[in-house]
């Protein structure tokens, strides 16, 4: 029996699919790429906060170092 005649036999797969063992194989690679799409994508997201985090962080800082110098010095207030 040739390798082909094997395939065409295949009968219903546990989940019911009419599906030879290479077309089985097919859709379980293209599964898997699918979910590594999703979990890069999903990673990106994660990393790209941790890029964005330390800018904002650092604004923050410094914008409260603007304010207590500002305080110390009294610039900024109206003179009496």
């Amino acid at each position: 029996m040739a390798a082909g005649q094997d395939e065409a036999a295949a009968g219903p797969t546990l989940d019911g699919r009419h599906e030879s063992p290479i077309e089985r194989l097919d859709r379980h690679w293209s599964e898997i790429l699918h979910e590594l799409r999703v979990a890069r994508t999903g990673i990106d997201d994660d990393g790209a906060g941790w890029f964005v985090l330390p800018a904002v962080l650092g604004r923050r800082a410094q914008a409260g170092v603007d304010r207590s110098e500002a305080e110390n010095t009294g610039a900024g207030r109206p003179s009496r």
